[in-house]
Parts: C-alpha cells; sequence; structure tokens
C-alpha cells in the first residue's frame, strides 16, 4: 500500500515484477510466478572455475503442480534436491563425497508426502523419513541412503492419529 502509489520496489523477482506492474498494470501476483518459472524448474550445475557455458543441466520440471528446492542435509554429506505439489513430494540426494549425480530416493506417488534428512544412527548411516505413507499425521522412519520403497521405511517415531509430525532434523549425539 506504501510502495506502488510512491513507486518504491523491492529486489529481487518481486522487484522486477513491481517495475513490470509499474510499466504494463499486469498483477505483480501474475508477474511474480512467471518470472519464477524458470527459476523454480530448473537446476543447473556449475562448476567453479569453469566457464558458465559448460554448465549442466540436472534437473528440469516439467509439471507445473510442482515447485522444487535444493538444500543440504545437516551433515553436509547429501545435496537434497526436492519437489513439493500440495500433496506429493519426490527427492533427489546427492552424495557429495561421490559425484555420481542426483538419484530419486522414491518416485512420485499421489498422495505420498515425505522429506529427507541424512543422520548417522549408532554406526549406520541413515537418510530419516518423515512421511504420511502410514496416517496423515506423519512418523519418521528410518531408510538406507539408496532408492528405497516405503514399505521398507523402518518406523522410529510411528504414525500417532491425532499427533502431527511437520519435520524431522538430525543433530550429532555426544
Amino acid at each position: 500500500f506504501f510502495t506502488f502509489p510512491n513507486s518504491i520496489v523491492s529486489g529481487g523477482v518481486t522487484g522486477i515484477a513491481q517495475i513490470i506492474h509499474l510499466l504494463t498494470r499486469i498483477p505483480v501476483g501474475v508477474l511474480s510466478i512467471l518470472i519464477n518459472i524458470p527459476i523454480f524448474c530448473l537446476g543447473w550445475r556449475h562448476r567453479l572455475g569453469t566457464e558458465q557455458s559448460a554448465d549442466e543441466l540436472i534437473w528440469h520440471e516439467t509439471d507445473p503442480r510442482f515447485s522444487v528446492g535444493v538444500g543440504r542435509s545437516r551433515t553436509d554429506r547429501y545435496l537434497l534436491l526436492a519437489a513439493h505439489s500440495k500433496t506429493t513430494s519426490e527427492y533427489r540426494f546427492w552424495d557429495t563425497h561421490h559425484d555420481s549425480g542426483p538419484v530419486v530416493f522414491h518416485p512420485r506417488q499421489e498422495g505420498l508426502e515425505y522429506a529427507l534428512e541424512h543422520a548417522v544412527v549408532g554406526d549406520r548411516e541413515v537418510f530419516l523419513v518423515l512421511h504420511n505413507y502410514t496416517g496423515a499425521d506423519f512418523e519418521i522412519g528410518i531408510a538406507p541412503t539408496e532408492p528405497t520403497a516405503p514399505a521398507a521405511w523402518e518406523p522410529l517415531i510411528g504414525h500417532t492419529p491425532g499427533v502431527r509430525l511437520e519435520s524431522v532434523d538430525a543433530f550429532a549425539g555426544q
């Protein structure tokens, strides 16, 4: 309410959308979505010290219902590439110790939402999997650091109706 009448714009995608809006009167929300589409749908890999022309496309999301994101595990061992829609998710993991590229943990399955976090449990390197495979309020399972079907996710904190689990973070024990 303050920015538009005074021709003040913010930075980033929103700022670009506001400038275009001031020139064209196309709604800022529509412009933000249009500007973000190539950012949300494409993942490029750049190796430091190389030319940008050598960058390789590692992910091209073709389903407009999905947004994508990239993060790292708390252990820094894995890059985690996630695709989420309102009711479905899919993760790819990329082992930073072995340059093999991203691997799909479990392919999209309509209605299945899950998230990954790398952890060392005892002497095992595993993924902690927050998921709704066993119930709407989610549970936390343990899975090997390889593609794994939901039926093989070993319960760590089981699903309890009415008790919603929303995230999982792994911390080093002492």
